[in-house]
């Protein structure tokens, strides 16, 4: 009994709701869903797969082991890989079937913060939350990208759900169910540990300190979650063998302007961070100690003046550990070791930020026509992004060059991939089979001998301009240039020998 009662005092006092808001809050959910479907599913093939979709299907084609043992020698845990491994064995590898889970995914995340925020506080504000996730640009591109993204915002979301539901009603169901998502957040992507350790701080904390609102015994909690780091210890040996075996040259350093643009890709943009940042604060005062005419303190029949300026509850304490441990422990990473901050990687983080900010929005006792505004200059500020990541922004066209490369080639030409991975997106885009191809770690492992052949390609990826122009200006001595491709990530260029009779057809 004293449990139920610690349960019951941990949730929200809201007044209760209209009858027919019930109704409106169905018919809105329902709304929003179909919204986010449409923005993720919509032209999943818009833009051809870049470089690292091609290395998930790669591995993910693979037969069941291979594909384990694939992923275990990259830096990642394996359930996206599995997830498309099923895929592709039942709807095959096209790009639209290879982006679907994540779209799916990208869908359903939308109505689990939906659950949240009504767990958390009420159904308007995990309404809120869900519309303000749905017209997230950065969550559709990321659910439009046949990587693990989409996959981590998803477990993050269902783990701290459940989280909830397992120390307001502590049983058998709520514990497993919590023990599962917890193992589905740390199987999809290194990030996701930083989630379960945030969000387990504060409910330890909360034990520890006996607090009013965990009803679960620290003893079950303790076991429920042992069961994914248990679960979760081989692979987590495997990822640190593999943490010093890549310098991570590609990940900027985390200086205060490169945290400012991971933070404004995030949010949508310069706006819109200030926008959703301005009511993420809000959500963690107590506005009527500021304003008491226009916030009616939960429980209350009148306006009254409250004791604190800082909320301090149990609901911003689990959403502000979700939302700041991964960006804390990377941060310390990247400083005593090597950088590991990326934008896409944050994503993790992105359902607990628009929770807070949908929090915000809701602490002020506005009438409905002016929520409505404020509500609607929210949303507009979301628009530029969405359409941005919708129908402007791209990735490398490895689909593009495939068609060029196929247009040039000869059975009897030679292909230099470097470094050898490059050849993945070929692969992908280039079913037929290369005569003569090899790979090289580096452009320096190439020799004049090497190109002594009357045709060769060259192609680079994820490589200065440096290391390109040393093998052209070797192969330039005795080959002309008849035709190049130049891309963000991939370079590729034509060489044949020179003669008497050949002249230099041009560059495109």
């Amino acid at each position: 009994m004293a449990q139920t009662n610690n349960a019951e005092r941990g949730r929200s006092t809201l007044p209760p709701a209209a009858p027919w808001t019930g109704t409106v809050h169905s018919v809105g959910l329902v709304l929003v869903v179909l919204l986010a479907a449409g923005l993720r599913f919509h032209d999943l093939n818009r833009t051809s797969l870049w470089f690292d979709e091609a290395v998930s299907w790669q591995q993910a084609s693979k037969p069941f082991l291979e594909m384990i043992s694939a992923t275990a020698r990259d830096n990642y845990p394996p359930l996206h890989n599995i997830i498309l491994h099923v895929t592709i064995a039942l709807f095959g590898d096209g790009e639209t079937a290879l982006r679907a889970p994540s779209a799916l995914l990208g869908v359903v995340n939308v109505y689990v913060l939906y659950l949240l925020g009504s767990a958390l506080w009420d159904r308007t504000t995990g309404l809120i939350a869900a519309l303000l996730l749905t017209l997230s640009g950065f969550h559709v591109w990321y659910s439009t990208e046949a990587r693990m993204y989409a996959l981590l915002a998803f477990t993050s979301t269902l783990f701290v759900l459940t989280v909830v539901y397992a120390t307001r009603r502590p049983n058998w169901l709520t514990l497993t169910g919590c023990a599962a998502a917890g193992t589905a957040l740390l199987y999809s992507h290194v990030y996701g540990s930083f989630v379960f350790a945030g969000v387990n701080i504060v409910v330890l904390t909360a034990l520890l300190l006996r607090s009013h609102w965990p009803a679960v015994d620290w003893k079950s909690w303790v076991a429920s979650q042992a069961v994914p780091v248990f679960l979760f210890l081989p692979w987590a040996l495997i990822l640190w063998g593999r943490a010093g075996e890549r310098e991570g040259s590609w990940i900027h350093e985390p200086t205060a302007g490169f945290l400012l643009a991971q933070a404004s890709e995030l949010a949508g943009g310069r706006r819109g961070l200030v926008v959703l940042s301005t009511l993420a604060g809000l959500s963690l005062l107590n506005l009527a100690a500021f304003f008491p005419r226009f916030w009616r303190k939960e429980g209350a029949s009148g306006p009254t003046k409250a004791k604190s300026w800082l909320r301090a509850d149990w609901q911003n304490a689990i959403l502000i550990g979700w939302l700041v441990a991964p960006i804390s422990a990377a941060y310390l990473i990247s400083v005593i070791g090597k950088p590991i901050i990326v934008e896409k990687y944050l994503i993790c983080t992105l359902p607990a930020f628009l929770l807070l900010a949908a929090r915000g929005l809701r602490s002020f006792n506005f009438s409905i026509p002016t929520t409505a505004v404020i509500l609607t200059i929210v949303v507009f500020t979301a628009v530029p992004s969405i359409q941005y990541n919708m129908f402007v922004r791209d990735r490398d066209d490895n689909r593009g060059a495939a068609r060029a490369f196929a247009n040039h080639y000869l059975p009897s030409d030679r292909v230099f991939f470097i470094p050898s991975y490059a050849r993945v997106p070929f692969r992908y885009y280039f079913r037929r089979p290369l005569a003569d191809s090899r790979g090289y770690r580096e452009a320096a492992d190439v020799s004049p001998t090497d190109l002594n052949i009357d045709r060769f390609w060259l192609v680079f990826i994820q490589r200065q301009a440096d290391d390109a122009n040393r093998v052209i200006s070797i192969a330039e001595r005795t080959h002309l240039m008849t035709y190049s491709l130049l891309l963000p990530q991939l370079k590729m260029f034509l060489f044949e020998r020179r003669d008497n009779g050949h002249r230099e057809s041009g560059h495109s």
